[in-house]
């Protein structure tokens, strides 16, 4: 059976496998498929901030997506989805494409790089070594409003 991501485009929160991520979620609480790492400060605004993050390797359907959680000072600020490409594909254009598809079929429609939401924003980037992702900030985000 084949994981099914779902994101509910009225709260922003993500179901998986019966389990569903909110901004309440807990690094304790996670299921056992998330490697959970240790806290460590992370410089947020100039600021020390203590941060911990977990990552998960699902299915939805047949799109293998890598799951990356931010937690800052023990909350869930960012959830970061990446559609894992096949090693001989470097078509940057082509990649945030496939990302927008994906993610406009979740939400309704595509945030482009940014929208707001009333539960926080949501957008596909390209991170500092130029791959492509989808980010989800919600309301304990305070930085990245």
């Amino acid at each position: 059976m084949n994981d099914v991501i779902h994101i509910d485009p009225a709260t922003g929160e993500i179901t998986l496998g019966g389990f569903c991520l909110t901004p309440q979620a807990l690094p304790d609480a996670l299921p056992a498929r998330f490697v959970v790492g240790p806290r460590r400060p992370v410089l947020v605004e100039g600021k020390a901030v203590p941060c911990q993050f977990a990552t998960a390797a699902v299915l939805d359907d047949i799109t293998p997506v890598t799951i990356n959680l931010r937690f800052e000072s023990g909350a869930l600020v960012s959830t970061f989805l990446e559609l894992v490409q096949p090693a001989s594909y470097n078509d940057i254009t082509a990649a945030e494409q496939r990302h927008r598809k994906w993610i406009a079929k979740k939400l309704g429609k595509d945030p482009g790089a940014m929208t707001i939401y009333p539960w926080g924003s949501a957008g596909v980037a390209q991170d500092r070594n130029g791959g492509v992702h989808i980010y989800l900030h919600n309301r304990n985000n305070t930085w990245a409003r």
